[in-house]
This record gives C-alpha cells, structure tokens and sequence, in this order.
C-alpha cells in the first residue's frame, strides 16, 4: 500500500483569508474624519493581529514538516537497513539450508554406512564365534592326539625292551653255538653232523642279531620321531589353547563393537530424524525471511513515496513565505527564523537518508543562517540583550549547528547509527530554540496572543 501525507489542512485558514489591499502591513484606506482614522487604527489592528496568526501557522507547518520528514526519513532509513541486513539473513539462510541439507544427506549415508557395520559386526561376531568352536574341537583333538602319541611313545619303549631281549637271546644263542662247535671238533667224526648243526645255529643266530640291530635302528628312530610328535602335540596344544584365548578375547571385543555400532547407529538414525526436521525448519524460515524481505522492500518504496510527498508541501510554505517577506510585519525575523529553522533540520534528514546532497554547503556555524545573523545584528540592542531568553539562545543555538555537522559527518563516514545519535541530541537543543524563540516573540510583544 502507498502511504501519501498531505499537509494542505494545515494552511487551509491561510489559504482562505486574503491580503488588505493597502500598504504591506496597513489596513485599507479610509476617509478622513476622526472617525474613519479611529477605524483605520482599528482596522490596522485586526489585520497586524490575523497577519501574525497567519505567519504562526507558516511557522507550525513548518514545524509538523520538519517533524514529519524526520519520522519518515528514520523510518526508510531503518526500512533500507532492514531490507539489507534481510537480504543478507536470506542469503546466509540459503547458504545454510543448503548445508544443513549436505549434512542431512552425509548423516543419512553415515547411518547406512552404521547399519551396514552393525549387520558386518554381528557376521564378524558369529563367525569369531564359530572359530573359537572350532579352536574349542582342534584343542579337544590335540588332547586325544597327545594322549594317543603317549601311547605310541610308550609301546615304542617296549617294542625297545623286546628287541634288547632278542638280542640278548642271540647273543646267548651265537655263544651257545659257538660252544657246540669246539666240542664237536673235540668229539672227532663222532660229533661231525653236531658240528654241522651247530654251525647253522650260529649262522641263525648271526641273521638273527643282525635282524634285530636293524629293528632296533627302526625302533629307535620311531622313538625319535614319536617325541617329535609328542613335543609338536605340546606345542600345538599350548598354541590352540592361547589361540582359543586369542579368538575369545576378540570375539568379545568385536561384540562390544558390535554394540557400540548399534548404538551409533541408533543416535545416527536419531541424528538423521532432527536433521531432516531442522531442513524442514530452515526451509521456512528461509521462506519467511523472503516474506520479510518482500514487506521490507514495499515499506522502502511506500517511504519514498511519502518522502516525495512531504518534500512537496514545501512549495506551498514557499509561498507563503514570499507573501509575508513583502509585508512589513514586526519582529518578523523572529518568525521567519523559526521556519527557516524547521526547514533546516528538515534538509538534514532528507540528506541523512542519501537525498539532498547539496545541502552540504548550507552546514556552517551558527552565524551564518538567518537566525545567526539576525541574532548577531541586534546583540547590542539593550531591547534584546537584557532578557535571559536572548542571552541563552547562542548556546543552544550553536550546539544544533555543532549537532548537524556532526550527524552529517557520521552519515559520510557509514555510522548511520551515530548519525541518528547526533541527530536526537540536535532535536533536543532545537526544541530549546524555538521555545526562546518563542518566548522572546511573546515578551516583545510580537505575538500578543501567546500561544508559542
């Protein structure tokens, strides 16, 4: 909606009245009787009176202007503020609605990732699982594999024993023979075919010895390869056995990892819920901030508009003023003041919102405006000097000068903020002029009315 301010009500009693057709600032002419002078006086009266009534309500208009474009001024200052700082927001919005929505699909593809580790984990688990069965059965084994090599090992050592035996059987047999010969020899041809006989024993007994060193080598090296056995069954066992530790330890600690994924999984899965929530979230937000935006943006164009419109009104102050610096009127420059004055700060807020950039060469101090110089003419004026409320305008009067160039500077060097700051100190030091100013029309009796 476009805002538009008028402030033709304002000047509507201005407008209606007319100008007297005498001198500036002198009724009509009359004839010239007393009675006619008396109401030439009198009529000169009426008109001085509504003249300055006219002239104060210049001087309000002027007033609720400068007021009003400083509201309006504020308010599209703070309108293009809010647009920029929005735009900024929106854009930071989008930024980071898009990167919640990265982190959206990174947790989602993590939580995947979890409960494919959790499923591996739980596989992993139950394969351990198995293997310590398996280690559990190999040790098993290896038990009876020891127990039957003790066996072995021992019926080894017997086989021992036996082929020792046999040999000293031999041995006994071989001596036996060997005696059985001699005394055939002895015996003559009587004890020839002994002689034979024993000769055969002793060759049987040969092959016998013979027969049993070589089952003795053999049983020997069974025995060799029997320990060997037997110690590689030790230490195949004490290897299972740390192997089974080894394989239990790790399936427990694959478990714990196993739980420990599931419960990742779980927070991932939870993660991944509030994400994708603060992705729908964040989507409105950014959807609003558009809004906010879209409103920010009308309301700067809707002050434009009445920006536009209040700086138009000045015309018609314009000329109204023309009208009354052609008349004669008394204490006028105090009046006029007041309006220039109000003009004044009304220039400054059009260019504390980037406008009126010539209004630059009119920041001087306090000495050159109209005020200034009208103050500085009749400062030795006994009539003026005398009354407090002359002597303390200077001061407040300068501060508002000090005050706008300070604002002024604030606004070029980008502190808007400072710039406003400036600004509310030069309207509190304002108000204090015009109410002297005022004052001062009223004890001179410029205003004998009194409504200042």
């Amino acid at each position: 909606m476009t805002t538009s301010f008028s402030f033709g009500s304002l000047f509507s009693r201005s407008k209606r009245r007319r100008w007297p057709t005498g001198r500036p600032g002198h009724p009509r002419s009359g004839g010239g009787t007393a009675s006619g002078t008396a109401s030439r006086s009198q009529a000169g009266a009426v008109v001085e009176s509504d003249t300055i009534r006219q002239l104060k309500e210049v001087v309000e208009a002027a007033m609720h202007l400068s007021e009003a474009m400083a509201a309006i001024s504020f308010a599209a200052g703070d309108a293009r503020e809010t647009l920029e700082r929005t735009q900024t927001i929106s854009a930071a919005t989008e930024e980071m609605v898009a990167t919640v929505n990265e982190i959206s699909r990174a947790t989602n593809d993590c939580a995947a990732m979890a409960r494919e580790c959790e499923h591996e984990s739980a596989e992993s688990v139950s394969t351990l699982r198995s293997a310590v069965e398996s280690m559990r059965l190999i040790h098993g084994a290896s038990e009876t594999g020891m127990e039957r090599t003790s066996r072995l090992e021992s019926a080894s050592v017997e086989i021992g024993d036996i082929v020792r035996t046999i040999q000293e059987i031999a041995n006994q047999t071989n001596l036996l023979a060997l005696n059985a010969t001699i005394e055939a020899s002895r015996a003559g041809e009587a004890g020839r075919g002994f002689a034979v006989v024993a000769s055969e024993v002793k060759e049987l007994s040969k092959q016998t010895a013979s027969a049993t060193e070589g089952i003795r080598r053999c049983v020997e090296g069974l025995q060799a390869e029997i320990a060997g056995i037997a110690e590689a069954m030790r230490a195949m066992r004490e290897a299972v056995g740390n192997g089974e530790t080894l394989v239990e330890e790790a399936s427990q600690r694959v478990d714990a990892i196993g739980d420990r994924v599931r419960q990742l999984s779980e927070m991932l899965g939870t993660t991944a819920s509030s994400v994708t929530e603060q992705t729908s979230a964040n989507q409105e937000i950014a959807c609003r901030i558009s809004e906010i935006a879209e409103l920010a943006n009308h309301a700067a164009s809707n002050t434009e508009t009445a920006i536009e419109a209040v700086a138009g009104e000045q015309a018609f102050i314009d000329r109204q003023l023309e009208a009354f610096d052609a008349l004669e009127i008394p204490g006028y420059a105090i009046f006029r003041s007041q309006v220039d004055h109000f003009l004044w700060k009304k220039k400054l807020a059009e260019y504390l919102l980037g406008r009126n950039e010539d209004f630059l060469q009119q920041l001087r101090d306090h000495h050159q405006c109209r005020l200034g110089k009208w103050y500085d003419s009749v400062s030795s004026n006994p009539r003026y000097k005398n009354l407090p409320e002359f002597a303390a305008l200077e001061a407040v009067h300068a501060s508002v000068h000090s005050h706008g160039i300070e604002a002024a500077r604030r606004f070029r060097e980008g502190d808007r903020k400072g710039a406003m700051e400036s600004y509310a100190a030069l309207d509190v030091a304002s108000r204090q002029v015009v109410d002297l100013l005022r004052k001062l029309a009223v004890k001179l009796g410029f205003d004998r009315a009194g409504n200042a």
